[in-house]
C-alpha cells in the first residue's frame, strides 16, 4: 500500500462562503499564482500576524532585505569611520 501524500494527512476543514466569495477568492489566487486553498491559507496566516503587531506586507523576502541593507549600511558606516581616521574628521 502506497504513502498518503502529505496533503492527505493535513486538517481538513469545511466552511461556507458567502455569495460572490469564491469568485473572489479565485480571481485573488490567480493573481497571486496560488490555488484557491493557497489564497486562503495565506490571507489567514496574514490575518494572523496582524494580530501579533505585524503588517501583512512583511513577508520573508522583505525581511531578508532589510537584514541585507542593515548590513550594507554597517559596511558603509565603518568605511566612513577609516575616511575619518585618514583625514582627521576633516570634511
Amino acid at each position: 500500500m502506497r504513502e498518503p501524500y502529505p496533503s492527505e494527512t493535513q486538517d481538513r476543514f469545511m466552511v461556507r462562503l458567502p455569495d460572490g466569495m469564491r469568485d473572489k477568492i479565485k480571481a485573488a489566487a490567480e493573481a497571486a499564482n496560488r490555488t484557491m486553498n493557497g489564497e486562503i491559507v495565506a490571507r489567514l496566516e496574514a490575518s494572523f500576524r496582524e494580530d501579533f503587531g505585524v503588517p501583512d506586507f512583511v513577508t520573508p523576502d522583505l525581511v531578508k532585505q532589510v537584514k541585507v541593507l542593515g548590513e550594507e549600511l554597517e559596511t558603509v558606516r565603518a568605511q566612513v569611520r577609516v575616511l575619518e581616521i585618514r583625514t582627521g574628521g576633516q570634511e
